[in-house]
């Protein structure tokens, strides 16, 4: 806009200088060489001038141009970054699908335990129940069958005592004499007879339902001899007159079952005791009665491998009791 301007002002100048108003109608061929001397000059200078400007404005266009340079490599080098983040956020995009997947996977898979859990828990809950009713279907049979086993047992045990009544019943009228010599194809009862005369001071005759000798042979020891007398008052003769056997080797004893003829040996050692105290002792099958009461066993547990045996009324299984005959009934 200057650069207009000031060649304005020097057209004028020179409009003025070819047409001055004192030299008005003269043009002077000196005034047309001052004239474009001037211009000339004016143009030089004002080129001059222009063209620093230029080189000014290219320097600064330069280094505008630089410093945009500049910025492109950080705009490229920033694109380049961008588009590595952009890559790895692509390749990250690409994992996260993955894991999506394989997490959707691993859920299938975990949603399929947990049922397979449920339905195990159910399983184990319905064995539960079933076991809890069989544990308790057991137990009822258990203790039906205890209570069978127990009824059955009191029933043998009844058994057992009426059968063990009906051999002592049997054996009542039964003696056991021990210590009498022993011949070849000997008489037993005519044995017998001549040991009650000889031995017990009997004289009259004994009626026996039977009379032999029972046992193993035993090289130098007689066996003994069992009679079974006809009438209770022989039998209680010869109990009476038993004690002429004192200090002899000879023995008149009852005939009992085993299983009482052990329970009376078991009671000798206690008999002795008490008699030895000076109380009255008697042994009636397999009862001790001490001054008229029957003394009953009692097992204490002395260790837990040995037992003791005391006796008390408190001992013994609580059974019916068998009936046993008294001192006085005897």
């Amino acid at each position: 806009m200057s650069t207009n301007s000031d060649t304005v002002n020097l057209l004028s100048e020179n409009r003025n200088v070819l047409y001055d108003e004192e030299d008005e109608g003269e043009i002077t061929l000196q005034k047309v060489f001052s004239i474009v001397k001037q211009i000339e000059s004016s143009i030089k200078t004002r080129f001059n001038d222009t063209n620093e400007k230029i080189d000014y404005r290219i320097k600064n266009l330069e280094t505008i141009l630089q410093k945009v340079d500049s910025m492109c490599e950080e705009v490229v080098k920033l694109t380049s970054r961008v588009n590595n983040i952009e890559t790895e956020f692509h390749k990250m995009n690409t994992t996260c699908s993955e894991f999506d997947k394989n997490l959707h996977g691993m859920s299938n898979i975990f949603d399929d335990v947990k049922k397979d859990v449920n339905k195990t828990n159910k399983e184990i809950r319905e064995m539960k129940t079933k076991m809890k009713e069989m544990e308790n279907s057991l137990a009822n049979h258990k203790m039906e069958k205890q209570i069978e086993v127990q009824t059955l047992a009191e029933k043998n045990d009844e058994l057992s005592e009426q059968i063990t009544d009906l051999r002592v019943r049997s054996m009542k009228y039964n003696l056991i004499f021990s210590g009498i010599q022993e011949g070849e194809r000997e008489n037993s009862e005519q044995v017998l007879q001549d040991f009650l005369a000889n031995e017990v001071d009997i004289q009259q005759y004994i009626d026996f339902a039977n009379v032999h000798r029972f046992g193993r042979q035993h090289r130098g020891k007689p066996r003994p001899l069992i009679a079974k007398f006809l009438y209770q008052r022989d039998l209680d003769m010869v109990l009476r007159n038993a004690r002429k056997l004192r200090g002899k080797s000879y023995y008149i004893n009852r005939q009992f079952p085993d299983e009482i003829e052990q329970a009376r040996r078991s009671l000798y050692p206690i008999m002795k005791e008490f008699r030895s105290k000076g109380d009255h002792v008697k042994l009636v099958r397999d009862t001790l009665y001490v001054n008229g009461e029957p003394y009953e066993p009692e097992v204490t547990q002395s260790s837990p491998n040995t037992s003791e045996r005391r006796y008390t009324p408190s001992s013994q299984r609580n059974k019916r009791r068998r009936k046993a005959y008294t001192p006085e009934q005897r």
